[in-house]
């Protein structure tokens, strides 16, 4: 039970984190400290969500060889696991331009 609840909270989790990231989002300035947190936290979110679906289905089928139930798929997690490499790029490209911002305000 405790997979099957945590997988769809954490990816809830993840698309609450997502809206916060667009509501964060400033055209003017768009490589900010806070945007390069967010995209860190759903990267890591991501992963951790893909783990978790991984040792469910691991524990399902494991605890359905004993006793006479069902194994759940919580779903083999190959798309989250992309998603979360993909952030994790777009993550370190944030990091990357806040520190070309920051000395690019220090020259001028």
């Amino acid at each position: 039970m405790y997979f099957l609840i945590s997988v769809p909270i954490a990816k809830a989790l993840v698309f609450y984190k997502v809206i916060r990231l667009f509501g964060t989002l400033n055209i003017h300035n768009p490589y900010s400290p806070q945007v390069s947190h967010l995209l860190e936290e759903i990267s890591f979110i991501t992963l951790f969500t893909v783990l978790l679906a991984i040792v469910g289905n691991f524990y399902s089928k494991w605890l359905s060889k004993f006793h006479d139930l069902i194994a759940i798929d919580l779903g083999n997690g190959s798309e989250l696991l992309f998603m979360a490499g993909v952030l994790f790029v777009f993550y370190l490209i944030f990091k990357r331009g806040i520190k070309i911002q920051s000395e690019n305000e220090l020259t001028i």
